[in-house]
């Protein structure tokens, strides 16, 4: 038995003539005619009698119509459900950030997404390293470099302002001089913007420390081990460190961007994280995070 003649019988019954029933679904009164014909044929009983036009269901034909009208429910609410679960908000996104980022930016509104959503789960990969997005390894970056991948679409989402700190003096203590930099990036990378810069601006400072981690050179700084540079949002709060004066302008601010891949920006769960992340960062706008 074809569903398909199903709904014919069921839109006959409704309409009570194959002229109306054509238009309903769109198809031919001939065509109707001959389908429910076969179909009569098949179950070896007259469906419909036929008077004036007026098609009345046999009782044999009420049955049929009844089932009909039955799976015509269930389907439209198995359409229902399936539309539901596809915009349902749930299950795993993976966030790919530095840790500085995750907590200046997304952990105070972390538990507001939860109540939002409490079918979403996430998971915060914080690395220094650039990871993949995509396949599994992350659906969301958030970086302070601008994202290059093919196929990933990126936005701006923040400027973050620097400056030069060092650890804070205490009480009658003498200001330290500017002794050891904590530098943030790897050994011998001099090109990067804030090194570069923190070179020209402390020239007679001696030796260096270097570490990939911000949070690492944050602690580093506030345990007295040298001066450098760091987001102004996460120093300015801390009253264990205190900004150095220098001559020359500030060093250039990050930026940061977050990226997705195409193929997942339109699923639920990344559209709402998505802007989650750039209300995050939006409430901080006007912050001492800088203007995004």
């Amino acid at each position: 038995m074809d569903w398909r003649d199903l709904r014919i019988a069921l839109a006959i019954d409704r309409h009570r003539t194959l002229a109306r029933a054509g238009r309903a679904l769109s198809l031919d009164p001939t065509t109707i005619s001959r389908r429910i014909s076969a179909l009569e044929k098949e179950l070896a009983t007259p469906l419909f009698l036929r008077s004036d036009g007026a098609w009345t269901p046999t009782e044999a034909g009420a049955r049929v119509v009844e089932t009909a009208a039955r799976m015509a429910g269930e389907v439209q609410s198995l359409g229902h459900d399936l539309d539901d679960t596809a915009k349902r908000v749930r299950g795993v996104v993976r966030i790919t950030a530095i840790d500085f980022v995750v907590m200046s930016y997304l952990a105070a509104q972390v538990s507001a997404l939860r109540d939002q959503y409490p079918e979403l789960e996430l998971v915060f990969d914080c690395t220094e390293k650039v990871v993949p997005l995509g396949n599994g390894r992350a659906d969301l970056g958030l970086r302070l470099i601008r994202p290059t991948e093919a196929n990933v679409r990126t936005r701006r989402l923040a400027t973050i302002p620097l400056g030069v700190y060092r650890r804070a003096s205490r009480g009658d203590e003498k200001a330290r001089s500017f002794e050891d930099l904590v530098a943030i990036g790897p050994r011998g990378a001099t090109t990067l913007p804030e090194v570069t810069w923190l070179r020209s601006a402390l020239p007679n400072a001696r030796g260096a420390i270097h570490t990939n981690s911000i949070s690492t050179a944050f602690t580093l700084i506030a345990a007295g081990a040298g001066v450098g540079v760091l987001p102004c949002a996460l120093a300015d709060r801390d009253d264990r460190l205190e900004a150095v004066p220098v001559a020359i302008p500030p060093p250039p601010p990050r930026e940061l961007w977050l990226a997705v891949p195409d193929a997942l920006a339109r699923t639920p769960r990344l559209r709402a994280v998505i802007a989650w992340v750039e209300e995050a960062v939006a409430l901080r706008a006007n912050g001492p995070m800088g203007q995004g």
